[in-house]
């Protein structure tokens, strides 16, 4: 051995005296530290079936050695390891399982990891299992041999249920069942209790000649098949448990009868697949020629899993389309035919659910297809047939602006998919919509030609839909002179903005007063301001009731402003924009126990100001009367430290008389200021007086 540290276990074959040679290498000079330890192996005999058996080895590479016996050959046994406490990780202990005949024939192999392995027993006779820790290592671990013969039944198909019970880790269990060469089976799993919780296993069905006919690696069900079985004969279902999972299961074979066969209509007319048994399905046919379009409906299901899985075959066997579907109604289509002939429709309900679907086909029309007038004149969509849509052209310039409007909505789905396609086929725009009444706009075309506005009701919806489509007139530009005076734009079109520019300068501060007069009424529209760089200064968004105040705002830039007042609901009509330059606060001071200073507030915006002198720990009440117009309006109001913090905010002081705020105790030295503003735009006085100590 080197001088690395670690381990080594040899065994002294005589008794006398021995010598350990220690040679270093070359000239090197150093110490290194030895130690012998008896380190014979510890042994016990566990028997097959027996306790588990705690197994200490107390020394360096100290192995463990255990014995046990067979009678019976072929015996299948499982060692089960857990708890081990060696310090390495538990992959670099080793334990070997060694034969009876000759003694040192690996039977098998494990590691010191917790789990169970099960092995074959061929002959009778007394079998050992030896444990080696990694290195150094000393700790415990424990170990317990288990009887594994595979519970073992025969049932019949179609019979009663039977519960398979594993008892021990990596027991398997095995249901074996007539069968015929061409007959349908299903396997339903129930109950499943395995680590006790219903865990999962593997399963594999054996043909008679004993080859496989499925494998699943890791399930737990709750059925499978339908398997068509290609022998007659004796065929076995083998259960293998995760793990060291044991637990039980109820298990029944069924044969599963013919899927369900038959024409189908492609007009639309209901069929109903009545399914009893799990695993069984339904494979309808019926004709029709490529580029011709087809829809699939479901509109009633008693499933018991709810889902199923649909499959469109050719007439050649390959599939067409595959998709699964839920709930009592689903639509899927149009689905254009590749071609001609006998397809099939495959219905398989998923989790091998029972119970019944009404189904329909439907061949479906060509879209609708017609030019629409971008004057918006109404145009009436009529879809007769599932999956049926509209192809609606119209004549467009790259930079125009179009919008779109809704009016009226009898679609059985009420939700509709709207796709506006560019001259080369490209899409521009899409949305989806509901309801009677819809708005989308502007948007802005990119490429010159023909475009095509293409209508799709959601879930196969059938009914009517009237659109109109509006190519939108640019939007009228009013400077608004920032005295106040009234500037009035006027929306013609749904989706026609109503601009105002305006000069400002950075620093500078401004308010605005929006009233407006929308059709239809109760519309609430968008306020934008824009910066002379583009970027957006305050962004107001459904402003619903008029008139409205807005501000005061300080402006971040100098040049010409814009104010872009919109619908996002499609409303025309009248906005009016008065715009006022706010001029700094009013500022008058006010002592303690003086008397009460009055001011007014000019601009919608301005506010009025109130600096006292005042002490840490003195008290002070400010009383506060106002008058404004326009009449209700509610002003607020701020006491600020000499610091500029914030002592106390009071917003909304609504009503006539005096407002008082009781007393209040400063907890700073110097100048403080009560600041009056109505955020709701009013003009008029303010009456502010203080009294305290």
């Amino acid at each position: 051995m080197s001088f690395c540290a670690g381990a080594s276990r040899f065994t002294l074959g005589a008794a006398g005296t021995y010598t350990i040679v220690v040679t270093a290498n070359a000239a090197d000079t150093g110490s290194i530290s030895l130690q012998l330890y008896n380190a014979t192996p510890v042994t016990a005999s566990p028997p097959i079936g027996g306790s588990a058996l705690v197994v200490t080895t107390t020394v360096p590479a100290q192995q463990a050695i255990l014995t046990f016996a067979t009678t019976v050959a072929n015996e299948v046994v499982s060692l089960q390891v857990s708890a081990q406490t060696y310090a390495s990780n538990c992959n670099y202990g080793s334990i070997q399982i060694l034969g009876p005949s000759p003694a040192t024939t690996q039977v098998a192999s494990t590691s010191f990891c917790s789990g169970a392995n099960a092995f074959t027993l061929a002959a009778i006779g007394t079998y050992t299992i030896v444990l080696t820790p990694n290195g150094a290592d000393t700790g415990s671990i424990t170990l317990q041999i288990y009887n594994t013969t595979p519970w073992s039944q025969t049932v019949s198909a179609n019979g009663t249920a039977t519960t398979m019970s594993i008892t021990v880790p990596t027991q398997q269990g095995r249901l074996s069942f007539s069968g015929t060469s061409g007959q349908r089976i299903s396997l339903q799993v129930s109950n499943d209790t395995l680590n006790g919780t219903g865990g999962f296993f593997a399963l594999t069905l054996l043909n008679p000649d004993g080859s496989t006919a499925y494998n699943n690696g890791l399930t737990s069900g709750p059925t499978f098949g339908p398997f068509t079985l290609t022998q007659t004969g004796t065929f076995t279902f083998v259960v293998n448990p995760y793990g060291a999972g044991t637990g039980s299961l109820t298990l029944q074979v069924n044969t599963v009868p013919p899927d369900l066969s038959g024409p189908i209509p492609t007009n639309g007319t209901a069929t109903t697949m009545t399914v009893g048994t799990p695993g069984q399905g339904a494979a309808y046919t019926f004709s029709g020629t490529a580029g011709q379009r087809i829809s699939f409906t479901a509109t009633s299901s008693t499933l018991t899993n709810s889902w199923y899985d649909v499959t469109i075959l050719n007439p050649d066997g390959g599939t067409l389309k595959t998709f699964s579907a839920y709930g009592s109604t689903a639509f899927n289509g149009p689905i254009t035919l590749v071609q001609s002939g006998t397809h099939t429709l495959k219905i398989v309900p998923e989790q091998w659910g029972t119970g019944s679907l009404v189904v329909e086909i439907y061949i479906v029309p060509p879209d609708i297809s017609a030019a629409i007038s971008t004057n918006g004149s109404a145009t009436t969509m009529t879809a007769t047939t599932p999956g049926q849509g509209a192809l609606y052209t119209f004549s467009g310039t790259a930079g125009q602006r179009i919008s779109f409007v809704a009016t009226s909505n009898t679609l059985t789905s009420n939700w509709y998919d709207v796709t506006i396609l560019n001259p080369d086929g490209s899409t521009l725009k899409g949305f989806s919509a509901y309801g009677s009444t819809t708005f989308n706009g502007p948007t802005t075309l990119t490429q010159s030609g023909t475009h095509t506005l293409k209508i799709v009701p959601e879930s196969g919806g059938t009914g009517t839909l009237t659109q109109k489509l509006y190519i939108l007139p640019a939007d009228a530009t009013t400077a608004s002179p920032g005295d106040g005076s009234a500037v009035t734009q006027t929306s013609t079109t749904p989706g026609q903005g109503m601009d105002y520019t305006f000069s400002g300068v950075a620093g500078q501060m401004d308010s605005f007063w929006l009233s407006f007069s929308l059709t239809p009424s109760g519309e609430c529209p968008n306020m934008t301001v824009y910066n002379p760089d583009g970027s957006t200064f305050q962004n107001l968004s459904y402003i619903c009731g008029s008139p409205k105040f807005f501000g005061p705002y300080t402006l971040t830039q100098t040049g010409t402003f814009k104010v872009i007042v919109s619908d996002s609901g499609g409303g025309t009509g009248t906005a009016t924009l008065q715009r006022y330059i706010v001029p700094a606060d009013v500022s008058a001071s006010v002592a303690v126990n003086g008397s009460a200073v009055t001011q007014t507030m000019g601009t919608p915006g301005q506010g009025v100001d109130y600096p006292f002198s005042g002490t840490s720990g003195h008290q002070v009440t400010i009383n506060l009367t106002y008058s404004l117009t326009p009449s209700g309006d509610c002003p607020g109001m701020t006491l600020y430290n000499p610091d500029g913090s914030v002592v106390q905010n009071w917003s909304y002081i609504c009503g006539s008389g005096v407002h008082s705020t009781g007393a209040l105790t400063l907890a700073q030295s110097g100048t403080f200021k009560v600041v009056v503003a109505d955020t709701g735009g009013g003009t008029g006085t303010a009456t502010v007086s203080l009294t305290g100590n």
